[in-house]
């Protein structure tokens, strides 16, 4: 689920990063200016990939949460939340599948942000991550009821990531998958 405002910037390379390396890509888009929407309607044309249009700014935590509901009736296993702007490598999501192999009581992954997690040195538990990059199993999603709606932007990853935490469930950052 990646979601879109205004970023006509880098949203076809965020979502071209992605589309190979996942089952489906779904972008919401909260509104965006015509330059994006334009974009988006070419993006939308991918057979992997699905634009859902907001009228209105809605916020991250309510986009995501209407990312996830499509995925809800699809019987996806994991969803994968990004940002506009995030690219991710071209082997993250089978760096985040070998993990998993190796770990099989993981719930959530989180990649190395390249320019920002220059201390990590191996795989390790994270208290809080952004969410772009974040990779969920769903299950667990829905069972801590999605994204707290009523943060419009700022410390939706945060409140997610806390709230997983009082349940017992850390993100681990996979060393060798990098954004």
């Amino acid at each position: 689920v990646i979601v879109s405002f205004n970023g006509f910037n880098t949203i076809e390379k965020t979502a071209k990063a992605v589309i190979d390396q996942v089952g489906e890509v779904v972008i919401v888009d909260n509104g965006s200016c015509d330059q994006t929407r334009k974009i988006l309607k070419y993006l939308d044309k991918f057979e992997n990939l699905k634009v859902i249009y907001l009228g209105t700014n809605v916020g991250i935590g309510a986009a995501l949460n209407i990312g996830i509901k499509h995925f809800d009736k699809k019987n996806i296993q994991w969803v994968l939340t990004l940002d506009q702007d995030s690219i991710i490598s071209r082997k993250m999501i089978d760096e985040f599948i070998s993990y998993k192999a190796r770990n099989q009581h993981i719930e959530m992954m989180s990649p190395v942000i390249q320019g920002l997690d220059s201390e990590i040195l191996s795989d390790t538990e994270a208290l809080v991550v952004i969410t772009s990059g974040h990779l969920v199993k769903l299950s667990l999603l829905a069972f801590l009821g999605g994204y707290n709606e009523k943060l419009f932007i700022d410390s939706v990853d945060f409140d997610f990531c806390l709230t997983a935490a009082l349940h017992g469930k850390i993100t681990t950052k996979v060393k060798s998958a990098s954004m």
